[in-house]
């Protein structure tokens, strides 16, 4: 998969959460990371200044392995009927 198709990726993923958590998740079973969505320059803004990274005062915590087995099933069962072309 190419960088853009990982970006475009994230940024689907991101669309589709609910919140933090549920993009955490997304990404960690599609095995990408949000840093992978940036189409900035690091260091640099969208405008093009200077900017320093902010600290990550609060990390979020993974989610329970219910939660992302759970998640895991759905998102597979999806794939799986997009790819396929059938229905529920």
């Amino acid at each position: 998969m190419s960088a853009a198709d990982r970006r475009r990726a994230v940024r689907c993923a991101a669309s589709a959460a609910e919140d933090a958590a549920d993009l955490w998740l997304l990404l960690d079973v599609l095995g990408l990371t949000a840093v992978e969505g940036k189409t900035t320059v690091e260091g640099k803004s969208a405008a093009g200044a200077e900017t320093s990274p902010a600290p990550d005062a609060h990390p979020v915590a993974p989610p329970a392995p219910e939660l992302v087995r759970a998640l895991t099933v759905t998102v597979l069962s999806d794939l799986g009927v997009a790819v396929s072309g059938r229905t529920r």
